[in-house]
């Protein structure tokens, strides 16, 4: 039976006292030593070809019925009902959403930014990504390996709103000390479907 690894972050958590959390337990899992003293556990969760099945169908069309899942998985309501339970239970599903056109809704402007923070302890990193996490224009927050120790994803309308929000946002956050900022100038194309064999 493969496996489907899940990225679970716990910024203040450190290893010497995991033992001290009620955390469940999966198999084949694995403990890495992140920068600022977290860890990031990677969590194996094990998957038969119906999972993968139900869950490619769900990735191309999240709102199919119960009824059309079974069908397709080869499996009778009650069974199928269960298995999509379960892989929400486990966060295997983390959620249900609907894909925008960010020029249609006038966010044409996509940046990634490289964020430099003050000092490499759990208390900025929490603070930091605290912070970033209220602000809707950032889409995704991710630490990163090298000279920067994260990575945004940020929308706006245009440049000067970028700017502004760099500004104003950003710079409210005391925890940060460099920000690089890349424009994207034409998205040729964003998957959104995990390739799930």
């Amino acid at each position: 039976m493969d496996s489907l690894l899940l990225l679970v972050i716990i910024p203040q958590l450190r290893l010497a006292n995991h033992h001290e959390h009620n955390l469940p337990i999966f198999s084949k899992s694995l403990i890495l030593i992140s920068k600022n003293h977290s860890f990031i556990w990677f969590m194996s969760v094990n998957l038969d070809a119906k999972d993968k099945l139900l869950l490619n169908s769900l990735q191309h069309n999240a709102r199919l019925s119960n009824a059309s899942l079974a069908e397709k998985a080869n499996l009778s309501d009650t069974p199928c009902l269960r298995r999509v339970k379960r892989l929400q239970d486990t966060g295997v599903i983390s959620g249900y959403h609907a894909a925008l056109d960010r020029a249609q809704v006038d966010l044409s402007i996509l940046v990634y930014a490289f964020i430099k923070l003050s000092e490499n302890t759990a208390t900025a990193a929490h603070l930091f990504e605290q912070h970033v996490e209220s602000e809707d224009q950032v889409i995704s927050c991710s630490v990163i390996s090298g000279s920067h120790d994260y990575l945004l994803e940020i929308v706006a309308k245009d440049l000067p709103s970028y700017e502004q929000f760099v500004k104003h946002q950003l710079g409210a956050c005391k925890v940060i000390s460099g920000i690089e900022s890349t424009i994207v100038l034409k998205q040729t194309f964003a998957k959104r479907i995990l390739p799930i064999r």
